[in-house]
């Protein structure tokens, strides 16, 4: 309700407060709330500018939106119009925020069609995005989801570099949703409370991981590995898959001291969890802080000498070469011997399995059934 004098003006209180609190949808200068004032007051600009010590020709742009506000000008119109500095400093804020979010609103408009290209509404069913009725929200959501301005930022893109990960050739491979499934890794890891890493902890770790084979609750399995990898300086996370990303784990740094081994939540076999975990722990331990792995469902072709070298560490960590060298020379590969050897070693036998399809010593349709299938929880 607005609050007039007897000749009918609006009284300067309510004017002022009006200006404070109403919202336009187009920025409005603090200028025009100047004017008003003068106005009201009947004081000429000139008149404001002597009673200041300031140039008519700044009264003049602060008027019409050339010349901000600062804090100097702030506390002269304070003195002479009676106004509290705050007042002009927060309308002088509010006004280069709308500035700022009018500005912003023309830059999404050409980030939208970017954003689409990103599986929105499976990141809603994972929990990891609102949803969005709007383009434009979808968009502002999807950056604000990967913690950038614009797309063209979005850190987890120089992660996917031909060097940095082997891509299948029987598998359709959705970049952007691999993005926002590194992202999601990323977002969980920053949440977690890890020691600083410490590698010859990390190493010392292994056997005990390893240890953890024999457990046949999956859910206790990752709450040790959790626990373990946190206190050697490593987060380690498991995250829903999506469409089209065929990713078995990823390994990367979070910075100078914290490293992050990220696994799939879905679809994971014993043998597969289990090689996945100690390939990314390989290149945390000996392939420096600059590498990033992402391991994808794929061929054996074309593995850099890194990949392979992290593949050899967890088929070994694994299942010892010398013992395992032994067992191929009884050429022997039936159920009864697998389990035989599994048990020697302390390791599921569908393990055996996968590295002997690996190595095309038994052709994958055989031992299929000796594998374990983890079910992991949300």
């Amino acid at each position: 309700m607005r609050i007039t004098t007897s000749n009918g003006y609006l009284s300067k209180e309510s004017m002022i407060l009006e200006k404070y609190t109403y919202k336009p949808n187009i920025p409005v200068p603090p200028g025009e709330t100047l004017l008003e004032i003068l106005q009201f007051l009947k004081m000429s600009q000139k008149e404001l500018a002597e009673r200041m010590g300031r140039p008519l020709k700044l009264i003049n742009e602060i008027i019409k939106a050339k010349a901000a506000i600062t804090t100097e000008t702030a506390l002269q119109l304070e003195r002479v119009l009676g106004k509290e500095a705050a007042f002009w400093l927060q309308l002088e804020a509010g006004y280069q925020e709308a500035l700022a979010r009018q500005a912003e609103k023309e830059q999404l408009g050409s980030e939208i069609a970017k954003a689409e290209a990103y599986p929105y509404n499976e990141m809603v069913k994972n929990g990891w995005i609102e949803n969005a009725a709007t383009s434009f929200n979808r968009t502002q959501n999807i950056l604000s989801f990967f913690a950038v301005n614009s797309i063209l930022n979005i850190f987890e893109k120089r992660l996917l570099e031909p060097v940095a990960y082997k891509v299948s050739t029987r598998k359709k491979v959705d970049n952007h949703a691999l993005e926002a499934w590194l992202r999601k890794g990323t977002i969980d890891a920053q949440q977690m409370e890890v020691s600083t890493f410490n590698k010859l902890g990390l190493e010392q770790k292994v056997p005990l991981l390893r240890n953890l084979i024999v457990q046949k609750d999956p859910n206790i399995i990752v709450r040790e590995i959790t626990r373990h990898l946190s206190e050697v300086g490593v987060s380690f996370v498991m995250t829903k898959g999506l469409t089209n990303v065929p990713v078995n784990g990823a390994a990367r740094w979070l910075g100078g001291d914290k490293a992050l081994i990220q696994l799939s939540l879905y679809g994971k076999m014993a043998d597969k969890f289990w090689f996945s975990l100690f390939h990314e722990i390989a290149h945390i331990l000996y392939h420096g802080k600059r590498f990033a792995s992402i391991d994808l469902e794929g061929d054996k072709a074309g593995s850099s000498v890194i990949e392979t070298e992290a593949d050899e560490y967890s088929r070994n960590v694994l299942i010892p070469l010398d013992k395992y060298q032994k067992f191929l020379l009884k050429n022997e590969f039936t159920d009864s011997a697998i389990k035989a050897f599994a048990q020697s070693v302390k390791v599921e036998p569908g393990i055996v399995v996968g590295r002997l399809q690996y190595e095309e010593i038994i052709p994958y349709s055989k031992g299929n059934h000796l594998k374990t299938s983890y079910s992991f929880k949300d």
